[in-house]
């Protein structure tokens, strides 16, 4: 299920068609986001391995695994002369087998298990071994970016000052523990739409990646606060012809009023 909702909003605020409006101001006040997405999913769940001259891929069901429930899933994956252990001190895996390997970076689940780009094993007594070189990865999302297309706000860059991703609404730190909520809330950061012409209105839930958020079925609630500045005509004329104007309006009005009780 992927995080992306479409609003149809002609229906209820006519930019192009209503001519009295100057300008229109749009943001996002509140967002309640359930933390219940996979630390392990289908964008993040295989480990390419070589050994004994060749590439295998292994695939982890998707699920919210911890040390112990991956490294019991891994005997199940992963070929018997491969076995892995854990140092608690230093949040690592180490990955011990007879024969040489290396991870390759094509892996997806790299940066869960504790590696990035290609790493080789060394030769250490009689068998070869693996060290992670980074700590193991099993928190949340750290963020949800809330998006629109057709709403150009702010940008996302990847390393290196890479254009990622565009029109995000909110960058919303996901502070929640698994199955609970992120409630977030901003009263403020109001922004002025660029153009007027909207039908419709998509909006996206994205990891940092760029990548569809998954929340498994369960359903975010969120708020788009738009503030429409009108155009008023001034009249030219002092007070005491205001004045008049008005008591003559009232007068016609009251007379209106009498004939159809007539």
């Amino acid at each position: 299920m992927k995080s992306l909702i479409r609003f149809n909003i002609k229906d209820y605020i006519d930019f192009e068609g209503d001519n009295s409006i100057d300008y229109v101001e749009v943001a996002l006040p509140y967002a309640c986001i359930p933390n219940s997405s996979y630390n392990v999913s289908s964008k993040n769940n295989r480990l390419d391995i070589n050994f004994g001259g060749s590439d295998y891929s292994y695939i982890f069901p998707s699920g919210n695994y911890t040390v112990t429930t991956f490294m019991t899933t891994w005997a199940t994956v992963i070929p018997g002369q491969f076995s892995i252990s854990y140092n608690g001190t230093i949040c690592k895996f180490t990955i011990t087998s007879a024969q040489q390997f290396s991870f390759l970076s094509t892996s997806t689940i790299d940066y869960v298990v504790g590696f990035s780009g290609t790493v080789d094993s060394v030769l250490v007594g009689a068998t070869y071994k693996l060290v992670m070189p980074r700590c193991v990865d099993f928190l949340p999302e750290p963020v949800y970016n809330i998006c629109c297309p057709e709403i150009s706000n702010g940008q996302a860059l990847a390393n290196g000052g890479v254009f990622q991703f565009s029109n995000i609404l909110a960058t919303i730190p996901n502070a929640g523990k698994l199955n609970t909520q992120t409630v977030y809330q901003n009263t403020g950061d109001d922004f002025i739409l660029k153009t007027s012409s909207y039908n419709e209105l998509t909006i996206q839930i994205l990891s940092d990646e760029g990548a569809y958020i998954d929340f498994n079925g369960l359903a975010s609630f969120f708020a788009l606060r738009f503030k429409v500045h009108r155009k008023y005509g001034r009249l030219k004329a002092n007070f005491l012809d205001l004045v008049s104007r008005s008591t003559r309006m009232r007068l016609l009005a009251e007379e209106a009023i009498n004939e159809e009780e007539e």
